[in-house]
């Protein structure tokens, strides 16, 4: 497929904040590819890019020879991501890259091993982005500390280790020192963030003892050019998502809290109310985000009603043994968790009361699990 004009970049927050180094160019041709994953994709498709239209990228011819270059430099670029059990993933961006001189292509396919971070992020978190304001960005540290900032956009600020950013970004040695690191990477990418994107970015360094140990960022988005929309966004908003607090929870990240009267708060210290300029700020970014919270409202609405079939589903009939009975059933470990689950799932708050009974479902559980085979 040719790449098109979409311009939305998705990628989880683990693969956002995998350590990796990309010149500016490998990061537009990678970021380019992933606006072209949609929402529906089950699968990485290969991507065709047109070799006229990098070499007005570049401002210049592209020959074989460049073009190999290129590819060969690009396959050798690897990424690590934490995983969540303590392990961690080491693979490379494209597992192919071909030039296709009669028809003036060059066609790249995404490493398997990525898809989980790229293809249908709807039920996790993610990063999104607008790919026009990465791509004027001209420094490669600009890009990269653009895409993380705007992971914490919705919180509106981020404190971190300066030593991990220094990992993650995978700067040089010459760049370790954190006046070197200020000064080629953190001052450049606040000036360009600044003048060229959506955020408005500013961070202050923390000291433990004597050293400078942590950034402290803090993170605004510019006013929209959709001003003129706010009110009527407002009122669609308060219709839509009165009662919906914990799916506003859910999208904030645990950051925020919207009250029965329809007023912002502290997520994690509800007796907090938003100041007025951060009350406009939270509603000009639910305008912009306005797609995201409809489609995570679908996701919402479905989990609840899954639920719901459950609550309402008949348990099974169950005989209660004697612990010594010779006929109790034998289950495996993962039938009997299978089972617990269904249980756990199906029974109400008041079900739950019953439940501590002898005779309940859980009581039953509570026995069998003591004949569990192996």
């Amino acid at each position: 497929m040719e790449l098109s004009n979409r311009n939305i970049v998705k990628m989880g927050h683990s693969l956002n904040t995998a350590k990796y180094s990309l010149t500016p160019v490998e990061t537009d041709i990678i970021l380019k590819m992933v606006a072209e994953i949609r929402n529906e994709d089950e699968d990485f498709k290969p991507y065709s890019f047109k070799v006229t239209d990098l070499e007005a990228y570049f401002g210049k011819q592209l020959d074989s020879r460049t073009l190999k270059k290129m590819a060969q430099e690009l396959r050798k670029k690897n990424l690590t991501i934490d995983l969540e059990d303590g392990g961690f993933l080491v693979t490379g961006w494209i597992s192919s890259f071909e030039y296709k001189p009669k028809m003036g292509l060059i066609e790249l396919s995404f490493d398997p091993k990525l898809k989980p971070y790229l293809i249908q992020l709807k039920d996790e978190l993610y990063l999104k982005g607008d790919l026009r304001q990465i791509l004027q960005l001209p420094s490669e540290y600009a890009k990269r500390i653009y895409m993380l900032l705007k992971q914490w956009e919705l919180k509106g600020s981020l404190e971190v280790e300066i030593a991990e950013w220094q990992r993650i970004l995978e700067v040089p040695k010459s760049m370790k020192a954190y006046g070197d690191f200020k000064r080629k990477a953190l001052d450049v990418a606040e000036r360009y963030i600044n003048e060229k994107t959506d955020l408005t970015v500013s961070y202050e360094p923390k000291k433990t003892g004597r050293a400078y140990t942590h950034l402290v960022w803090k993170i605004r988005t510019k006013p929209s050019t959709r001003r003129d929309e706010l009110p009527k966004f407002k009122a669609w908003f308060l219709k839509e998502f009165m009662g919906y607090d914990g799916l506003l929870y859910e999208f904030y990240e645990g950051h925020i809290f919207l009250n029965d009267k329809g007023y912002f708060y502290d997520g994690m210290n509800k007796k907090r109310r938003f100041e007025e300029d951060e009350i406009e700020r939270i509603w000009q970014q639910l305008l912009d985000r306005r797609e995201d919270l409809k489609a995570r409202k679908e996701i919402w609405e479905a989990w609840k009603e899954k639920q719901k079939m459950l609550k309402e589903a008949p348990l099974p009939f169950i005989d209660v043994v004697e612990d010594d009975a010779p006929n109790v059933i034998e289950v495996t470990k993962e039938e009997a968790e299978e089972m617990g689950a269904f249980v756990e799932d199906a029974l109400s708050e008041e079900d739950a009361i019953e439940a501590s009974k002898p005779s309940s479902a859980n009581g039953f559980f509570g026995r069998i699990f003591k004949k569990i085979k192996g």
